[in-house]
């Protein structure tokens, strides 16, 4: 799978912290790739957030498989 770096820098950040808000995305771009594929969605979770229907990202099951082998791959090629 193809990811850009806008989708590559996207999927790491919800790798490490599993629910990001829109706001604290490090690319709004790369998150409409993800979730294009279908690796990554939006959730309505919190009507009384920071801002009225604050959108939650986060990856789905798919995503955090594809997120799982590309840092493990990344890890093995800089040993």
């Amino acid at each position: 799978m193809n990811l850009d770096n806008f989708e590559l820098a996207v999927m790491g950040q919800l790798k490490r912290t599993p629910e990001v808000f829109d706001g604290d995305l490090v690319c709004k771009s790369g998150r409409d790739g993800l979730v294009k594929r279908g690796l990554a969605q939006r959730v309505r979770k919190f009507e009384d957030g920071p801002y009225r229907g604050c959108q939650i990202n986060e990856l789905t099951a798919e995503g955090r498989e594809v997120a799982a082998k590309l840092m493990d791959h990344e890890n093995s090629t800089r040993n």
